[in-house]
């Protein structure tokens, strides 16, 4: 954020290079995590030193959540959600 890169943190994506145990970890678990840190997204891959990477988050700007995903605008029925708000606006 002080490198006006992003503006908000769920303006970014993570992307972390771990060790083969702690990716597998962090894989099944990305989507949590993702919700834990309060960014849009985290990719995981494997490499043999640690590296956490900061870009911005693609896609577009979810109007219920303001998580960014490349699916926002999947739905006819409602074009300005991600995916995840469409199915918790429809079970409601």
């Amino acid at each position: 954020r002080q490198g006006k890169r992003i503006g908000k943190a769920l303006e970014a994506r993570l992307e972390l290079v771990l060790d083969r145990a702690t990716h597998e970890v962090v894989s099944r678990h990305a989507l949590q995590l993702a919700e834990l840190l309060s960014v849009s997204g985290v990719v995981s891959t494997e490499g043999s030193e640690r590296a956490v990477m900061v870009e911005g988050a693609s896609g577009a700007k979810c109007e219920r959540c303001w998580r960014w995903d490349v699916d926002v605008g999947t739905s006819h029925a409602h074009p300005t959600l991600c995916p995840r708000c469409v199915g918790a606006v429809g079970a409601a």
